[in-house]
């Protein structure tokens, strides 16, 4: 098993107070979030956030060292985020950005729909509710291998475009590429170190 990252420019952000900001997203929602976060400050007088460049990591994980032709494994990505930071659900509520992964893998790899544990509730500057999580996260699918007819087959090689909108004081935009190498097997694969996440998450 085999994994890999594509480093990402460092992320644009705009930042809540002292009317501080550099080129984001031109969306309502981020924007909504943007002007509440500058309303909330008591005075220009207030000190701005400095955050860490990427308070989110992103790592690709799988549940087996290796798939076994017509049998099942899980993928996933786990998500680490600095303390106080959140990034939001599938449906992230009144404002915010969904968390996004694009599976992508020859057509002889079949992805299950993406598995999502219970989100938390956060009240954002202004009222505004949003849905999400904070810590950890581990979004995963069930894939399937089917080996083509001829019998020939090489490892196999999974990517995922990953987004994410990153929230504290300021809201921070993220994205990576991540790959992983799946050997085939052709007796029942052993789990990887990382099989415990999935359980861990609930999936």
């Amino acid at each position: 098993m085999v994994t890999s990252h594509k480093r990402q420019p460092a992320p644009a952000l705009i930042r809540s107070g002292l009317g501080a900001t550099r080129k984001y997203f031109n969306t309502p929602r981020v924007a909504l979030l943007a002007i509440l976060g500058m309303a909330s400050l008591p005075s220009a007088m207030a000190a701005p956030f400095q955050p860490r460049e990427n308070p989110v990591r992103a790592e690709f994980i799988s549940e087996h060292t290796s798939i076994q032709p017509g049998g099942p494994t899980r993928v996933g990505v786990r998500f680490h985020m600095d303390e106080g930071w959140h990034i939001y659900a599938e449906e992230p509520g009144d404002a915010g950005l969904p968390t996004t992964v694009l599976w992508k893998a020859s057509p002889d790899v079949k992805f299950g729909p993406m598995q999502w544990p219970p989100h938390e509730t956060f009240l954002d500057p202004g009222h505004i509710k949003t849905f999400g999580y904070r810590g950890t996260l581990g979004l995963a699918s069930q894939i399937t291998f089917t080996p083509p007819l001829d019998g020939k087959y090489a490892p196999v090689e999974i990517s995922a475009q990953v987004e994410w909108l990153a929230c504290k004081e300021i809201c921070i935009p993220g994205k990576t590429d991540l790959q992983l190498t799946l050997p085939i097997s052709p007796t029942t694969p052993e789990l990887s170190p990382q099989a415990r996440l999935f359980t861990a998450a609930g999936q």
